[in-house]
């Protein structure tokens, strides 16, 4: 079909949403973030070339990572029931300038070490769905607890909490930055006998048998599993032996203690003394509301697995930018894959305006 200004119009190509010049299709970018999110651009392009039977460079792979916004996170968020952080490092990019500099001025014995942090913060709300919300490598703890904190709340009206708890590992820069954002916090029940291990072994000095025996009685004493069924169909004599046995479990961490301060060993003492009151908020968050909130940070301890083994195993030198954004599309995939696959779908229109069927095939000799 011809117009006046002799152009051609083509109906077909619109009603199917086809642009006039393409050098790649969508779905093409969409597989190669996903073969990138498991494996080096390296090693992404052989592989898809090999499968593909076109030569694709590891470069072309690189920019349509930065450049897609299907990895797009949200940091405004409603109806969180917790809130899980976590970070980790990552090897930074060095220039040659960079590199030459530090061999003639060594500033560190392991120069391989991390010199970059990725930090992650996860939603879970009512539904035990997890909702990831934002990527940081430049901003600290109590700035990325400001961003979130102007994100979900106008700036003339005065906060309030977005979740009931915070969930975390007991580093100090996280409780204290992103405290607000929870109306309590949870200190994770498996780092803390985790931890035990190094204070009380080599700041108290004691020896195996001693540091297994507190950390079984730790494990015993954090044992209180919550009703599987609902919270309004479960009788008031359980929820009242609920509060009962946290009652008994913070007595018997004060005994616990009291014992390791008899057997000099304060450091230990210590670290289990401030880490009690946060054990059992688990319990009276769904006391109250009904919720069942984790107790460790399990979820996120997953999640942040993935991307060491794609930042510092499989990458060897990243960007701020980079690290950034790999570490959002192994988000995106991994705890909410749906939306994932959502937004490929609407970006690439499969609304059924076409459709193809193998009529069949006759072969000839």
């Amino acid at each position: 079909m011809q117009k006046n200004c002799k152009e051609s119009f083509i109906p077909l190509r619109q009603f199917l949403n086809v642009k006039l010049y393409t050098s790649h299709t969508l779905e093409l970018e969409k597989i190669a973030c996903e073969t990138a999110s498991h494996q080096s651009y390296r090693r992404s392009a052989k592989h898809m070339t090999d499968i593909g039977g076109n030569p694709l460079g590891k470069s072309k792979i690189h920019t349509w990572v930065q450049k897609t916004d299907s990895a797009h996170l949200k940091l405004e968020q409603k109806e969180l029931v917790t809130i899980v952080a976590d970070g980790t490092g990552y090897p930074r990019f060095k220039t040659n300038a960079q590199k030459e500099d530090e061999k003639k001025n060594p500033k560190r014995d392991a120069d391989n070490r991390p010199l970059e942090q990725i930090r992650v913060i996860l939603g879970i709300d009512k539904h035990g769905k997890t909702i990831p919300m934002g990527v940081f490598n430049e901003e600290k703890w109590n700035e990325i607890g400001r961003l979130v904190k102007r994100a979900n709340h106008h700036p003339k009206l005065k906060s309030k909490p977005i979740a009931e708890l915070l969930v975390s590992d007991g580093e100090l820069a996280i409780e204290r930055g992103l405290g607000k954002l929870a109306k309590t916090q949870q200190r994770c029940q498996w780092h803390l006998t985790y931890d035990l291990k190094s204070v009380m072994k080599y700041q108290d000095e004691a020896n195996n048998e001693e540091t297994r025996k507190v950390k079984d009685q730790l494990h015993e004493i954090m044992r209180i599993p919550l009703p599987n069924e609902p919270r309004d169909k479960v009788k008031t004599e359980e929820i009242l032996n609920l509060e009962v046995s946290v009652f008994n479990a913070e007595r018997q961490m004060n005994a616990l203690v009291k014992d390791l301060k008899e057997k000099q060993y304060f450091q230990t003492a210590t670290y289990v003394e401030n880490a009690k009151a946060k054990l059992f908020n688990y319990v009276r968050v769904w006391i109250r509301k009904g919720d069942a909130p984790p107790k460790v940070s399990s979820i996120i301890e997953r999640m942040m697995r993935e991307i060491k083994l794609r930042l510092k195993r499989i990458g060897c030198n990243w960007s701020p930018k980079g690290a950034a954004q790999m570490t959002k599309i192994i988000l995106k995939r991994f705890t909410n894959s749906n939306e994932w696959e959502k937004y490929w779908s609407d970006t690439l229109k499969l609304d059924g305006k076409m459709k193809i069927e193998f009529a069949g095939a006759q072969f000839v000799n």
